[in-house]
């Protein structure tokens, strides 16, 4: 049992494992060959599975064979069966409850021991295993099993000490705020490949580090390797049962512990297509699980390197090599295609990039003269070899290399592909292996190249940008940002260091969570538990701490009370506003200020206010009864005040706390809350009655010294006042009983004093919208208003519906029309309100002229260049509206996006006054691109045809202007009538207009 942990310790200071050079002669050198040849002599090796830290020789075997020397093989494991995989899981949830409550010192000591074992004692051996077992030479071994996993370990301690120490800053007065970084509730499956020892390690030892438990499936290509991880992890101390180690059949391993209930999370390494099975595999059995697993994946990637005019070419040669051929292209970071400017690719790149291929070496990698060895099997060679075909078959052409001898191992020649396609498929498909293809692009279509990088393959891993112009780096840098989770500048697309440069990429390449990172800790591997303890201090009035008390007592004191009753009232006397500030007041604000939305966070109920700061009342003072809302409460005994049937002295009345309702709305609270008078407690007596001081003490108040003719004043204002509430309410009174509302009694009606001021805004808008034609009458002045259906209807605000019903008396559509201008879509004719907003009418008019304009001059100049003559009168409309041109929407991109973004401000500002119900959704690109191909087939129709007509008319330019290739209008169009000249301005208008605005 772990002893307590009484301090808060610091782990070591962290460095990258340093790089042994493995010259000839050093004592590294020797001692790694030393290890080799001992390998060599020692296997085959047995593996089992592993199950509570002991071996389990299921007899079903396999092998994992040399992929430099095929006729051998590196080791024999036990392949995992059913049962293994029910004992690794119920194992590893066995041990989860001590290694989670173990301390994280003794946890971090562990793994700090483990990367001391990787990179001093079993250094040599691990990378024998992985040159053997994996074709790497020496030094793609020593980046991978002795340095990278190492790190993987020792960082891995120091980020999740950083996330340890990450504790809430602030601290209500009484509370101590605690994070606790729990583990997952459950088991942990790791699936590793078979190209990184270093991720073998790192898949099941993440989660462990926090205190997970985990089921390893390792790669059948990595075994061995893994499996001296795995002995490893032991001897630095992880207990027998927190990482079960199941080689097997992937299909059957990774299904049974995806089906298994206790399923918590997914740590991938792998291809894409199995990630997807896996995820779908996943959801399909969701509903089994106790939450949600989390998923995490790295998969494939289509790697890129541009080489800018501006690139240093030696630089960029190199870098190409090293990142397309190191491992035989077998990493998921490799590079794939690259894409050359033609002054480059003609300056020297090219003859200097086959010469630098020429001089590598291909071979087993025991010969450390060997810088590529064997891709990891027979799969992947047909898989490569298959690839270079297909690009010969879809005329690309092979520069050097396209060859592969499997008679001993499977070694493929580097192989360098010159497409003139740059969407074919071994530009757009994951290869994995030493293969590239180069695709030349001229100069001056560097951006448009940048957007071909962006938009050719469904991977977003890696990238590199080649170029000393700043200007083009900035460029690249802004059009990829997403089609790269790691981007590098003048250096290859591979390589990325623990601790400097976290990896992992988006899209089809995986979820991003960046290993070698802090990141990969913060969301897949721990949950978060909130704790807040607090002192029950009555007398502390803030925070929690009044919260909890308060609501202790409430609940105590309501206990075994019924429930409250109507209180009867006194219609228009005594009224007491007690809210900060009123629902009806709010929105009479927001509509007046259109750029100020309703606030609902100031607003407070009276019920609210009393229990928030019921007054406090002297006992030396006998108080006389006041009937203020603020005070009624504490004036009522205790049983009247919390609702009993008491009655007070001579009332022979009941009352309960005070709850109006909306009409035809049972039991929802009024937004208008106000509280008025019980008719029992209107004498004069109390109702001017106050809490009078002893002679000797009393100080004047404001009312004492006013005169008596400002008194006289106050009291006329007052009774003015009331009659006037009296007035109106009779009136409304009047109106529903024309209007035929029954079934609702005068006091639950909405209070009609609060409601005047707002009623005469309505009325003045709907006589606006009356006299500007603006709005439809929905029905006649004293009509019967039928019962709404939006009444029940939880998601319409209340100042919305309310606001309604007074509209509908007046006989006219609601008075949102002033505020939300055009937000109605014009095509719909169903809406009641369609009214245009000049602001955004005349961008949405212009942006859809221009984008028309533009692709009515393209499409003709598309066809009259590329159709015979004869064709053009025989093409239809459905023929013309179906055509498209990503060329010509690829150019436009830019204007799109900056009109889309000012028209979608104005909707967001207009959105944002508007009721939702009419708010008006945000124009996309797409649907505003096939808005213009359909509205132009008309004029597309009638240009060709007044070309056929003239047959001295000439292009393109003749009809509708002449259209340069960089999308401007042309000076040297031979002819142009009226008309054209006509659309011509136009269209010049209107594109300086937008540019006026931006």
């Amino acid at each position: 049992m772990a002893s307590a942990q009484l301090a808060s310790f610091k782990v070591p200071v962290i460095e990258n494992e340093p790089m042994l050079s493995y010259s000839v002669g050093s004592p590294e050198r020797k001692a790694l060959e030393a290890a080799i040849v001992q390998m060599e002599q020692e296997l085959p090796f047995e593996v089992p599975c592993v199950i509570n830290g002991k071996p389990v020789k299921t007899g079903k075997l396999a092998k994992q064979p040399i992929p430099s020397d095929h006729a051998r093989h590196l080791c024999t494991y036990h392949e995992a069966d059913q049962a293994t995989v029910a004992s690794a899981i119920d194992g590893a949830l066995a041990a989860k409850k001590e290694w989670e409550a173990m301390p994280w010192n003794d946890r971090a000591a562990i793994f700090l021991k483990a990367a001391d074992l990787v990179s001093k004692k079993y250094r040599y051996k691990l990378m024998a295993a992985t040159i053997l077992g994996q074709g790497k030479n020496a030094w793609q071994a020593e980046i991978d099993a002795a340095a990278e996993l190492s790190d993987f370990f020792r960082f891995g301690v120091k980020y999740v000490e950083e996330l340890y120490s990450q504790q809430p800053s602030k601290n209500a007065a009484g509370c101590w705020n605690r994070v606790e970084y729990r583990p997952l509730e459950g088991f942990v499956l790791a699936v590793s490949p078979f190209n990184f020892t270093a991720i073998g390690g790192n898949l099941p030892g993440a989660p462990a580090l926090v205190g997970n438990v985990v089921v390893w499936k390792p790669s059948p290509a990595a075994t061995y390797s893994n499996y001296i991880v795995y002995q490893i992890l032991l001897e630095a101390g992880v207990p027998p049962g927190v990482i079960q180690f199941v080689p097997g059949p992937p299909a059957e391993v990774v299904a049974q512990a995806i089906g298994n209930p206790n399923f918590a999370a997914l740590h991938f390494t792998g291809s894409t297509f199995i990630f997807k099975k896996l995820w779908k595999d996943i959801a399909a059995n969701l509903d089994k699980y106790k939450g949600y697993p989390r998923i995490v994946g790295e998969t494939g990637g289509k790697n890129f390197h541009i080489v800018h005019p501006s690139a240093e070419i030696r630089n960029a040669v190199l870098q190409t090599v090293r990142g397309a051929f190191e491992y035989q292209g077998q990493k998921c970071s490799a590079l794939s295609r690259l894409y050359v400017a033609s002054s480059v690719w003609k300056g020297g790149f090219k003859d200097l990039l086959l010469s630098e291929i020429a001089k590598i070496k291909v071979g087993a990698p025991q010969d450390f003269s060997n810088y590529m060895g064997p891709v990891i099997g027979r799969p992947a060679f047909d898989k490569i070899t298959g690839y270079i075909q297909k690009a010969k078959e879809a005329g690309g052409e092979i520069l050097i290399g396209g060859s592969g001898d499997d008679s001993k191992g499977y070694f493929i020649q580097p192989t360098v592909i010159l497409t003139k396609d740059p969407k074919s498929i071994t530009m757009r498909e994951e290869i994995f292996g030493p293969v590239i293809t180069a695709y030349v692009y001229e100069d001056a279509d560097f951006e448009q190249t940048l957007d071909l990088v962006n938009t050719t393959s469904e991977y977003a891993l890696t990238g590199a940008i080649f170029a000393s112009d700043r200007k083009a780096l900035i460029t690249a840098t802004n059009k990829l940002r997403d089609a790269a989770g790691n981007v590098y500048y003048n250096e290859k697309c591979t390589g990325a260091v623990v601790g400097q440069q976290p990896f992992g990429g988006a899209r089809a390449s995986g979820t991003n969570d960046k290993a070698g990172s802090i990141s990969i800790f913060y969301r897949p591997w721990r949950s978060f538990s909130w704790s807040s303890t607090c002192r029950n201090n009555t007398t502390d009035r803030r925070a929690s701490s009044k919260l909890f008390a308060d609501a202790a007592r409430e609940s105590e004191a309501d206990r075994g009370k019924p429930p409250p009753r109507k209180l009867p009232v006194n219609t228009g006397e005594n009224e007491n506003w007690t809210g900060e500030e009123s629902m009806q007041d709010a929105v009479l604000r927001m509509l007046v200020d259109k750029y100020k939305p309703l606030r609902s966070g100031t607003i407070r109920s009276a019920e609210e206010k009393l229990k928030q700061a019921p007054p406090q009342i002297s006992t030396a003072q006998p108080p006389s009864p006041d009937l203020s809302a603020n005070t009624l409460a504490t004036v009522l005994s205790p049983s009247q005040s919390s609702g009993s049937a008491s009655t007070p002295s001579g009332s022979g009345k009941t009352f309960s706390a005070n709850e109006p309702l909306l009409p035809s709305i049972p039991g929802h609270r009024p937004w208008h809350t106000t509280f008025k008078a019980p008719s029992h407690a209107t004498t004069s007596s109390i109702r001017y009655g106050h809490f009078p001081s002893p002679s000797s003490s009393r100080v004047a108040s404001s009312a004492d010294l006013k005169d008596d003719k400002a008194r006289r004043l106050d009291k006329e204002t007052k009774k003015r006042t009331q009659d006037a509430r009296r007035l109106t309410n009779a009136r409304e009174g009047t109106l529903d009983y024309r209007l035929g509302i029954k079934g609702h009694q005068g006091h639950t009606r909405p209070n009609p004093a609060g409601m005047k001021g707002w009623r005469s805004l309505v009325e003045e808008r709907i006589e606006k919208a009356r006299l500007q034609g603006a709005f439809n009458a929905v029905k006649g002045r004293g009509q019967p208003i039928q019962r709404q259906t939006d009444e029940g209807n939880p998601f319409i605000a209340r100042e919305e519906y309310l606001m309604n019903r007074i509209v509908q008396r007046q006989g006219a559509a609601p008075p949102w029309v002033e505020i939300q201008g055009g937000l109605c879509n014009t095509s719909d004719k169903d809406m009641i309100l369609n009214l245009s907003n000049p602001e955004l009418e005349s961008a949405v008019s212009s942006f859809r002229e221009i984008i028309r304009q533009s692709w009515t001059r393209r499409a003709i100049r598309m066809l009259t260049t590329s159709q015979p003559a004869a064709l053009l009168p025989a093409l239809t409309l459905s023929d013309v509206q179906a055509l498209r041109d990503e060329e010509w929407e690829a150019r436009e991109r830019a204007y799109h996006d900056t009109a889309l973004d000012e028209l979608n401000s104005l909707v967001r500002k207009y959105n944002a006054m508007a009721p939702y119900a009419v708010r008006r959704p945000y124009h996309v690109r797409a649907v505003e691109l096939d808005r213009a191909y359909k509205d132009s087939g008309e004029e597309i129709l009638q240009g060709l045809a007044r070309r056929l007509q003239d047959p001295t008319m000439g292009g393109l330019g003749t009809v509708f202007g002449d259209e340069s290739d960089d999308g401007q209008s042309g000076s040297g169009a031979s002819a142009v009538d009226q008309d054209s000249t006509a659309v011509l301005r136009i269209r010049d208008v209107i594109r300086g207009w937008f540019r006026w605005r931006s």
